[in-house]
């Protein structure tokens, strides 16, 4: 309680931060599921498939896989509404300004928010935005739903294309990135996201209690999503009027050529343009129907209520605590394994390791603990070994004692 007082999760982060290592970092988010009978903004959670409430939790790794900060929003806060200062923050406790962010920030409006403050981006392109190399080679502009739009004449990303038979991945960067690494550099630097960050995802859910929802506190607000059915309800409407506003003016015009058309007698002429006002005057009315229709589904809509939102104070403290602790994990692990052929995952190590029985035996000097290998592959005896070499080069003590390890029955 006390630790959500004085909001302890702002200042893990700055501990985390003073970990960071390198000069580029990984964006991506992770989404915590709620399940609750409030009335709660929701997000879809891609895990399941399923639209229910929880949070939207930003996290950032360095090269090392260390996490560097963490951020927690409501379940329909989309990364592109926070990034920046996300980044901005980043940038300020770190120096880092190189990112490597998933496809969720792509678009060309991205990339020139990061060029204008003299960062660089790493981002990958949806598959669904591209249909093959003419997209590339010739002007193509398509707008989503949230007015964002791709290849622009004047885009400022620099694409790279990777064919591998049949298919065809596409990265994009800012100039700068770009052209200080080569194609192949920017690939495996992106493709490397995988191992350091959904990897470090899968461990910290595994052991690390990352999915585990702390504190059922709520904080009420306005329904944000109303309000977005609205805007969207209000943008139809402005774009009818404006609709309306040009079918007017050209009723105007057409009445001023008709009656030129009555004065000269024409005959053929004043017919067509007696017929092309009947139009207008139709497109006219269609139009004042269309938007008494989305009036009518504003109504419809009511007033604005209420939903709740996550307090997101303690789950800010509790997936700091577990960040901070994988990061040690992952120091120490390292050390264990270092002398190894072939680098080995944590959750092995962790389970030849850690939760291997062993026997403890104190003397005068020494903590001993002595494994038992019954059971094991020869292999596997072999990769134990080589983390007990580990583990007692690092010369730990505990009460004034060193602290050994060895294997019962190695040969």
């Amino acid at each position: 309680m006390e630790l959500e007082r004085i909001d302890a999760g702002y200042f893990l982060n700055f501990i985390l931060a003073l970990e960071a290592e390198g000069e580029y970092c990984y964006i991506d988010t992770h989404k915590i599921a709620y399940w609750t009978r409030k009335k709660m903004h929701k997000g879809k959670i891609t895990g399941n498939g399923r639209i229910m409430a929880g949070s939207t939790l930003v996290i950032a790794h360095d090269k090392f896989a260390h996490a560097l900060r963490l951020e927690l929003h409501p379940a329909d806060t989309h990364l592109t509404h926070v990034i920046e200062n996300y980044c901005a923050d980043i940038v300020e406790l770190t120096g880092i300004s190189v990112f490597i962010i998933d496809r969720e920030v792509n678009s060309a409006r991205m990339a020139q928010i990061f060029i204008d403050r003299g960062w660089q981006l790493l981002c990958l392109l949806s598959s669904k935005e591209y249909k093959g190399l003419d997209n590339f080679t010739r002007y193509f502009s398509a707008e989503l739903e949230d007015g964002t739009r791709f290849y622009k004449e004047d885009d400022p990303r620099h694409f790279v294309i990777v064919v591998e038979g049949d298919e065809m991945i596409v990265y994009w960067g800012t100039p700068l990135l770009v052209m200080s690494l080569t194609a192949k550099e920017l690939v495996k630097l992106y493709r490397s996201r995988t191992e350091i960050q959904e990897n470090s995802f899968k461990d910290m859910i595994a052991h690390g209690g990352l999915n585990v929802n702390f504190g059922r506190k709520t904080i009420p607000g306005p329904d944000r999503t109303h309000q977005r059915k609205v805007d969207k309800l209000d943008e139809k409407i402005k774009q009818q009027q404006e609709k309306l506003e040009k079918t007017r003016q050209d009723i105007v015009e057409q009445e001023r050529k008709l009656a030129q058309s009555i004065v000269r007698g024409h005959g053929a002429l004043l017919e067509t343009r007696r017929r092309k006002l009947g139009e207008y005057q139709q497109k006219e009315q269609e139009i004042k129907d269309q938007i008494e229709k989305v009036e009518k589904e504003k109504r419809e809509l009511g007033p604005q209520g209420e939903r709740d939102d996550r307090d997101f104070r303690k789950q800010l403290i509790m997936a700091s605590r577990t960040a901070w602790l994988e990061n040690q994990l992952r120091s120490f692990a390292a050390l264990l394994s270092k002398n190894l052929e072939h680098p080995v995952d944590i959750e092995t190590i962790m389970a030849l390791f850690f939760r291997r029985s062993a026997i403890e035996v104190e003397t005068q000097d020494m903590f001993l603990y002595r494994f038992n290998i019954q059971g094991l592959s020869r292999q596997f005896q072999i990769i134990l070994k080589n983390i007990i070499d580990g583990f007692n080069r690092i010369s730990l003590c505990y009460k004034g004692k060193k602290v050994l390890a060895e294997i019962v029955g190695f040969s």
